[in-house]
């Protein structure tokens, strides 16, 4: 979670804190970005993955605390990992 000037927090690092992404708009944004990746996890990986990071407690709307990504992009990536370690 991020920390604003004012003292408010966020979690994402990179997003205005007025922002507040539904799940479609979410998608289709991974969607564009993974588009442009080579190495993807399997749909089973993926989804192993996902089912970790939905109980898991840095997890703030779509997007995860510790890194600041949206979780199904980080957890389609084969070479990345759980900033916690969980995956």
């Amino acid at each position: 979670m991020t920390t604003g000037t004012a003292g408010a927090t966020r979690p994402c690092r990179r997003c205005p804190s007025s922002e507040d992404r539904s799940l479609e708009a979410v998608r289709a944004a991974v969607r564009e970005q993974l588009s442009w990746e080579v190495d993807l996890a399997s749909d089973e990986v993926r989804d192993a993955r996902l089912d970790l990071c939905r109980r898991c407690p840095d997890l703030a709307a779509h997007t995860c605390r510790r890194c600041g990504c949206y979780v199904e992009f980080r957890a389609s990536l084969l070479d990345k990992t759980c900033p916690r370690g969980s995956w």
